[in-house]
């Protein structure tokens, strides 16, 4: 149950096994939750002990990009082919109108 669907800042971060009992909770967001996890700052002993394991994560696409969705994310400035680094518009903090 979302309280406040409009405040995604201010949901509650939590995670349980498939029929668990307990629901730890998570003080922060979904990207503290995330670092806070990968980086081994915080653990959930419902995750493996070896989780996330000590080489850093590393995202791979398994395929070719759906040409809808390409073309949705450039109208909006969004996409980067990262296979080729091309920014197709893209703009990081700092660089609009420079």
């Amino acid at each position: 149950m979302i309280e406040r669907p409009g405040e995604p800042d201010t949901w509650t971060i939590t995670a349980t096994e498939a029929r668990g009992m307990m629901w730890p909770r998570f003080p922060g967001g979904i990207i503290e939750f995330l670092y806070a996890i990968l980086s081994r700052r915080t653990t959930f002993a419902l995750f493996p002990k070896d989780f996330p394991g000590r080489r850093p994560p590393r995202f791979t696409p398994s395929g070719e990009p759906d040409p809808k969705w390409v073309a949705m994310l450039r109208a909006q400035g969004l996409y980067r082919d990262i296979r080729t680094g091309a920014g197709d518009g893209v703009q990081g903090a700092g660089e609009a109108g420079e």
